[in-house]
């Protein structure tokens, strides 16, 4: 865009310098006609009316060629300088539909953010607090597409694929714990057949 920009004004400066120089052209040879003609009528004392008219239109078609040229000059001048402002009318629209761009996608960047963070919370309590299936919590994401309408769509399955390790974990925990408490429970169960037929259990043994 600034390329652009400077393109127009060097051609602005340029439309100037060359209209400037036209100009002193046009008056420098209107001068001369002028001064031919003064140079002219020194020599000649007497000009019969004939002549005194051709002398006086030629003069006449030199001013109004002169002025045409000096208005065509500015004309061209004044075209330069609108399209100038145009040019940096449309620059600054573009600018402006950038800037505006930016801080939208900026807004939408920081509610996807905020909305996969959400996202992330409600998937970790439901599948590790809850410990729901895959499709159960694809059904309940399905019951709140408002909260999550600006998420990646590779979010679910990305958050999902990195919980994986953390869910197999957590169930071998969990079977590992089972296991335990029923080790626990089948040796609380001996130990309280043994305290309740205790007395008897040991006089076999002694016999």
């Amino acid at each position: 865009m600034p390329k652009k920009a400077e393109k127009v004004s060097l051609s602005v400066e340029e439309i100037v310098q060359n209209d400037v120089k036209k100009e002193e052209k046009v008056i420098k040879k209107t001068k001369k006609t002028v001064a031919d003609m003064e140079k002219k009528k020194k020599k000649t004392k007497k000009l019969s009316k004939k002549e005194k008219a051709a002398l006086k239109k030629k003069e006449e078609e030199a001013e109004k060629k002169a002025a045409e040229d000096k208005a065509r000059i500015e004309a061209e001048k004044k075209k330069a300088e609108e399209e100038k402002k145009k040019e940096a009318e449309r620059i600054r629209l573009e600018e402006e539909k950038k800037k505006a761009e930016e801080e939208e996608a900026k807004k939408k960047a920081q509610l996807q953010k905020k909305e996969e963070a959400a996202m992330e919370a409600k998937m970790k309590k439901w599948l590790l607090e809850e410990e729901k299936g895959e499709e159960e919590l694809r059904q309940l994401m399905n019951e709140h597409p408002n909260q999550f309408q600006n998420v990646d769509p590779f979010f679910f399955s990305n958050t999902l694929e990195k919980m994986r390790s953390t869910i197999e974990t957590q169930k071998a925990l969990k079977k590992v714990r089972l296991e335990e408490a029923k080790k626990k429970a089948d040796q609380a169960r001996i130990q309280a057949a043994r305290r309740r037929g205790g007395g008897g259990f040991g006089m076999m043994r002694l016999f």
